[in-house]
């Protein structure tokens, strides 16, 4: 929070989108609660807590409705907007001298798994700290209703122990 460039742009994802601002701060703080449990660094931790605050920048560019929806039940035409969030987000950065390279990479990839069936670009080499991003995104997004229909959490739970290793 010290970096006034992630302060504005979060303040602007919260007058545009109050819902992904919401989702946005739960996930700041879980992961940086894994981070603390961990005993992460302190740079790893700030890049894992920058890159939460900003991942779904690129929604802001969007008009789809994904609020309490399973993305798979929109059309083909609008899961593929969706999915690209993730570019229009690290398009948003890539330029940005006061973001990591790694913060940046965590933006693009924090939706592709190791399975390599995640998107935009289905890679299985994702950092751990991309990672940690990825799962506490889904658990947030299941408990909060973005992407997913509202779940509770020992249906989240549920769901991770069954995608586990995947």
């Amino acid at each position: 929070l010290s970096c006034p460039e992630v302060i504005e742009n979060v303040c602007e994802l919260r007058e545009r989108k109050p819902d992904i601002y919401e989702h946005t701060l739960s996930l700041s703080v879980l992961t940086m609660l894994t981070a603390l449990r961990m005993r992460m660094k302190r740079e790893e931790s700030k890049q894992l807590g920058t890159a939460a605050l900003l991942h779904d920048l690129g929604l802001r560019y969007t008009t789809l409705s994904f609020e309490n929806v399973e993305i798979s039940s929109l059309s083909p035409k609008d899961q593929e907007e969706y999915k690209k969030h993730t570019v229009y987000g690290y398009s948003a950065v890539s330029e940005a001298e006061w973001l990591s390279g790694q913060e940046k990479k965590m933006i693009l990839f924090h939706h592709d798994n190791l399975a390599g069936k995640g998107y935009p670009l289905h890679s299985d080499r994702l950092s751990m700290l991309t990672q940690i991003l990825a799962v506490c995104e889904i658990i947030d997004e299941m408990i909060c209703g973005i992407g997913y229909k509202k779940r509770k959490i020992w249906e989240v739970l549920s769901y991770l122990d069954e995608i586990k290793g995947v």
